[in-house]
């Protein structure tokens, strides 16, 4: 007399969807996640938390790209997701996010801040393209590019206007005591003050 085992019958069944879409990202299988997302049973909240999970790892800007395409996520993803490419240095996926919806003011303001601070240079110029901060925050990049004497970021961050005083003020005495030229030449140039146009005369006298 032939036997059935107890879990025959569970082993013949197929696997879930969810299954093999988890299974498709964790090996970066593309086509296999592109099939998965076709079947209409894989949602948004669990779509929101793989980007989450994988925005700041190193070679998953094609899965996030695709996830992206497949349909909107929330806000608080986004802002999330853009936290982890910066902190991680991943533009491409930082430019992907970006492209797919501007993130929250409060998002990319902590985007912009975070790309200064971990000195990622490029972030900032695509964040500065894009107009992904406030102009507030963009006089404290300064002032923190300076304090973290990285001053080679100094003019990009000037280039989309003037900043306030307070933060000029102060980027300028960090550049000055840091005997950094080229920062106090961006610095005085940007001052929309009178008194900067005399300043800079006598920078560059010097410097002669």
């Amino acid at each position: 007399m032939n036997t059935i085992s107890p879990n025959s019958n569970r082993s013949s069944q197929p696997e879930s969807s969810v299954t093999l879409f988890h299974r498709a990202i964790t090996n970066g299988d593309i086509c296999a996640v592109k099939t998965q997302l076709a079947t209409g049973k894989i949602f948004q909240e669990y779509r929101e938390s793989v980007i989450e999970l994988f925005a700041g790892k190193p070679g998953s800007e094609k899965i996030i790209e695709v996830l992206l395409e497949h349909g909107k996520i929330g806000e608080n993803c986004r802002d999330v997701a853009m936290k982890q490419a910066v902190s991680c240095g991943q533009q491409k996926v930082a430019k992907a996010l970006i492209e797919s919806g501007h993130p929250t003011e409060r998002g990319g303001n902590q985007a912009f801040l975070s790309a200064v601070l971990f000195k990622q240079s490029a972030i900032v110029q695509l964040l500065l393209e894009h107009h992904s901060y406030t102009d507030e925050i963009r006089g404290q990049a300064v002032r923190k590019t300076c304090e973290l004497e990285n001053f080679a970021l100094v003019p990009i961050l000037l280039r989309k206007g003037p900043i306030p005083e307070s933060d000029r003020n102060d980027a300028l005495a960090m550049a000055a005591t840091a005997g950094h030229y080229g920062a106090q030449q961006a610095l005085l140039k940007e001052s929309p003050l009178a008194e900067s146009a005399r300043l800079w005369e006598a920078l560059t006298e010097e410097n002669r």
